[in-house]
């Protein structure tokens, strides 16, 4: 058994629509798929009907942009979800879109500030029915000759520190694992870093958090097996995947998968939560 626990589509920063995903977890032979998108839902029905449709297991998530006080960087936490059809969840959702699109606006000022003038339509335009996020901006910097790939237009315009960088409205972890217990979901750590487990693994484990994002690409093996290790030392979950979005970004579909040994305890915890 294959599982990707960790796919963004169309509906956040991904290239793919929630059908397609289905589709090539179906010729890839991966059985249980996540649609994980950034603080959106929006793709989970059309995911779940169509999986349904064609054998494969659709788990709704959702990925959370969360901040520490006085802490650089982002810490994002995955919400695996039964009661994601909520009116609660869909509200704290809008009202986070609404403030992403605060943010997109700063950003292109700022980008305009520099020399660099992208409409707003454009980015909505690139984004289609996606949650509106910087790797937009990042791929119009791209397409305009700007930047040579993505990751030198966040190094020099929107990661943090950049020119034209706008922090996000904060989001503590805590009330990140506070809305996804609410669903009667699970919340999990996503590709966290070492030393940072080191730091909050105890803060977070008191709030409630239920595990660890320990298979992942972009961990090197070495850490990747001390961070399950200490998931176990907590009696946390493990779970994993790709962190999807595209084929130029990540390499080909289903490339990367966990096997059913690796993460069952964490599939069984999840079907077992009552809705």
């Amino acid at each position: 058994m294959k599982a990707d626990l960790h796919i963004h589509s169309t509906y956040s920063d991904g290239i793919f629509s929630p059908s397609e995903i289905v589709a090539k977890a179906v010729e890839t032979g991966v059985e249980y798929i996540a649609i994980s998108d950034h603080d959106c839902i929006d793709g989970l029905e059309e995911a779940i009907t169509i999986g349904s449709q064609n054998g494969i297991t659709v788990i709704p998530a959702v990925e959370l942009s969360c901040t520490i006080e006085n802490t650089p960087g982002e810490i994002h936490i995955l919400g695996y979800l039964h009661k994601y059809n909520n009116k609660q969840l869909s509200s704290f959702l809008k009202r986070y879109a609404n403030a992403r699109k605060q943010r997109i606006k700063r950003i292109l000022n700022k980008l305009k500030e520099l020399g660099i003038d992208i409409p707003m339509s454009e980015v909505e335009e690139i984004a289609g029915n996606g949650t509106l996020g910087r790797p937009h901006i990042a791929r119009l910097l791209v397409k305009r000759g700007i930047s040579v790939n993505t990751g030198a237009a966040f190094y020099r315009y929107l990661g943090e520190g950049a020119a034209a960088y706008v922090p996000k409205e904060p989001l503590s972890v805590e009330g990140a694992i506070t809305i996804i217990h609410k669903m009667h979901g699970l919340a999990v750590w996503a590709h966290p870093k070492l030393e940072q487990i080191r730091i909050h693994l105890t803060r977070f484990r008191d709030a409630g958090l239920d595990g660890l994002e320990g298979y992942h690409p972009q961990l090197e093996i070495k850490n990747a097996r001390k961070i399950r290790r200490l998931a176990s030392k907590f009696g946390m979950l493990v779970t994993g995947g790709s962190d999807f979005h595209s084929e130029q970004r990540n390499g080909s579909f289903g490339s990367f998968t966990v096997g059913g040994e690796a993460i069952q305890p964490f599939l069984d915890a999840y079907f077992n939560i009552s809705e």
